[in-house]
């Protein structure tokens, strides 16, 4: 696995629709996210996460391929840094790869997982991947990309991701964290994505953002 520490610096209901009501929605001041327009070009949203915002903005991401990965997460991971945001990045391995390429000497200022080792037991994603990392920085926001679930995962594992899915809003009430959850949807079934996409209260996908 790789891992990599952020230098210190100064300083996502069951699975129902109701989750998107009941979750923090995005606005001024909860968090930034960005989207893909019908031509697949990145654009940012007109908000940015403030420092001090107690609120938690989880986004389901919805990809297809290498280049909609990239362009979706990479800008996210950047516009962390550049506010002074500590990052952590848990995705599978070959994902976690590309980023590492894609981020040059950025990927030394992020704390980067590989999730199929450090989220293998579902269960333990919440308390000893994101909300180690939270916990680890409790001054100011974090930002978080959180990749759980993928196409080779035991069938088995589902209803715990599936409670993941549902309690991650609940464990980051009234903390300042922006979350982005990214779902490979050329490779999931359609469950996973309608799951992730009731357990959400914001949607990124090729579309747009909604």
């Amino acid at each position: 696995s790789v891992a990599r520490s952020l230098p210190r610096r100064p300083s996502l209901p069951y699975r129902a629709a109701s989750a998107r009501s009941r979750s923090p929605q995005l606005s001024a001041g909860s968090g930034s996210m960005r989207g893909f327009d019908k031509r697949g070009a990145c654009w940012p949203a007109s908000v940015t996460p403030t420092a001090t915002s107690a609120t938690t903005t989880a986004a389901a991401f919805l990809y297809r391929g290498t280049a909609e990965y990239l362009t979706g997460t990479v800008p996210f991971i950047r516009e962390g840094l550049a506010a002074g945001e500590p990052v952590a990045v848990a995705v599978p391995g070959l994902n976690l790869r590309l980023l590492l390429t894609e981020l040059g000497s950025d990927a030394g200022r992020v704390r980067l997982l590989d999730m199929t080792r450090a989220g293998r037991h579902p269960g333990r994603i919440i308390p000893s991947v994101l909300c180690a990392f939270a916990d680890a920085h409790p001054y100011g926001r974090v930002r978080i990309i959180g990749e759980h679930r993928w196409a080779s995962r035991a069938a088995m594992e589902y209803p715990v991701c599936a409670q993941y899915e549902s309690l991650i809003n609940i464990a980051f009430a009234g903390r300042p964290v922006t979350i982005l959850c990214p779902y490979d949807a050329a490779r999931l079934g359609p469950q996973t994505l309608a799951d992730a996409q009731a357990c959400h209260p914001l949607l990124i996908d090729a579309n747009g953002e909604r």
